[in-house]
């Protein structure tokens, strides 16, 4: 009787997990859409147990954006947004603002946490520019991992997605900010963490800027480290 009361209380936090990922994915499709789901099947969930969060006394993990600090006009370059020291990852959802007019997205790929691959990541195009450009939606999720880890995520280090961005003609300078409440639906910023199947949320604040220099000039990289405020409400 108890594996039974058990296993029905497991399957309930899986699918309020998947009904909040099933969520999020039917009003995004209402926006330009820039590419599907990566293979894995969905998940989603929300959770927290009053001002009290099962992950006090864990570190703090920290977010950061990747990407060279000059690039070359009409050139690609790559970016990751990583992570380090996160404890039971479940996933992430976030917003990346910059300048169409500088650069734009020409690719992505799913991320790797501890050595295990996201089960998938959705990327959709929500900016004021033509096509979407100017603000990303990310969304990238551990849920196939959490059910075989018995309602726990990911632990360890490795990077949450890599995108790559298309310079054109023009030089100049672009912030790439992590902002929310915008778009529609208003954006969020923050990675999940599950714990015992219950997802909680973990703000994230990061930016960083990128310049746009004429060919002749070299190309360091930078690293913008974020910070985190724990959300004690869950969301």
């Amino acid at each position: 009787m108890q594996d039974t009361e058990t296993a029905e209380k497991d399957t309930g936090k899986r699918n309020s997990r998947r009904a909040m990922w099933g969520g999020i994915i039917a009003v995004l499709v209402l926006v330009t859409v820039l590419a599907v789901v990566l293979p894995g099947d969905g998940g989603g969930g929300n959770g927290g147990d009053g001002n009290r969060s099962p992950f006090e006394g864990h570190p703090v993990p920290s977010v950061q954006f990747v990407s060279p600090k000059t690039v070359q006009r009409n050139s690609t370059f790559s970016a990751t947004v990583n992570i380090s020291e996160v404890v039971s990852l479940w996933g992430a959802q976030f917003d990346i603002a910059y300048n169409p007019d500088i650069i734009t997205l020409a690719n992505y790929s799913r991320g790797e946490v501890g050595g295990v691959p996201a089960d998938g990541v959705m990327i959709y195009k929500v900016g004021p520019g033509a096509d979407g450009e100017g603000m990303l939606r990310v969304l990238a999720k551990w849920d196939d991992y959490t059910d075989a880890n018995n309602g726990y995520g990911v632990n360890g280090s490795g990077y949450i997605c890599r995108l790559e961005f298309q310079t054109g003609a023009n030089k100049g300078t672009t912030g790439i900010n992590f902002p929310t409440g915008r778009g529609e639906p208003p954006g969020e910023r923050k990675i999940m963490r599950v714990w015992n199947g219950t997802v909680y949320g973990l703000e994230i604040r990061i930016s960083t800027t990128v310049n746009v220099l004429p060919p002749d000039t070299s190309v360091p990289t930078a690293t913008t480290n974020a910070t985190a405020t724990a959300n004690v409400s869950g969301q």
